[in-house]
């Protein structure tokens, strides 16, 4: 379904996932400037920082994943049973 379709659809999905795609980045750039990168083994070091960013990727490729789907041209599934 195209973008329109999902906003004519359902807003608040749409809304919702758009909302959390922001709040995910947001949230990337709060760890990034939060990490110290010199820093010892107590506190926000810089191995946590970057692990909290590459759980913040996964996050944001399947927030991006979901946005696809949205923009699919194709949602209904096949007939069955299948017609010949």
């Amino acid at each position: 379904m195209a973008m329109r379709n999902a906003l004519s659809q359902n807003k608040l999905v749409t809304f919702a996932v758009a909302l959390a795609g922001v709040w995910t980045v947001l949230t990337a750039l709060r760890v990034w400037n939060g990490i110290d990168w010199s820093a010892g083994y107590v506190g926000q070091t810089a191995t946590s920082g970057i692990v909290g960013l590459l759980v913040i990727g996964g996050l944001f490729a399947l927030m991006l994943v979901l946005y696809g789907e949205l923009e699919s041209n194709t949602p209904a599934p096949e007939t069955f049973p299948p017609e010949e």
